[in-house]
């Protein structure tokens, strides 16, 4: 055989050995994580609505129809961050290194100890989460128990409309 016609492992079949001499698999980055999940859900230039009623998915709170997939570069990017982000803190906090690790009670610590967090933002955060929740360890209905219990104790910003501000002039 030629050694030279050999490929290398993929990133999730590499090893390492440790200092006892076991074989390990080891577990790919943060980074190529989000990457590898992003390329699977990227529909940017598709057709929203066809892929609506392709995939018959619904939202759990209106029951419409919703893509699975990410259709803006601007949502693409702010996955990115917000997926980067808690696969962070997972492993930093918890010692998770994969992201299908990440469950219910990971997202919800790592919403909390996010400082100056008002409710339209973790209602953000979550919606992008529910994109990605078929690559965690949550359910869309994990994630929808979690906007529940942060509702009462976020801050929301009082509405004003400019309609009746200065009214008395």
């Amino acid at each position: 055989k030629d050694q030279n016609s050999t490929k290398p492992p993929s990133p999730e079949i590499q090893s390492t050995v440790s200092s006892r001499g076991n074989s390990m698999p080891r577990a790919p980055s943060i980074g190529y994580q989000v990457r590898k999940i992003l390329g699977e859900l990227n529909g940017i230039g598709e057709s929203k609505r066809d892929c609506r009623r392709e995939h018959a998915q619904r939202s759990i709170e209106s029951q419409h129809l919703i893509s699975p997939k990410i259709h803006s570069v601007k949502s693409m990017e702010n996955i990115r961050r917000e997926l980067t982000d808690l696969g962070k803190f997972a492993k930093q906090t918890y010692g998770m290194k994969r992201l299908e690790q990440i469950n219910s009670s990971v997202v919800r610590s790592w919403m909390l100890q996010k400082e100056k967090l008002g409710y339209r933002t973790a209602s953000n955060y979550l919606s992008d989460l529910n994109k990605v929740s078929s690559h965690l360890n949550i359910t869309r209905e994990e994630i929808r128990e979690i906007r529940k219990e942060l509702s009462p104790i976020l801050p929301r910003p009082k509405l004003e409309t400019r309609a009746y501000k200065n009214i008395d002039k």
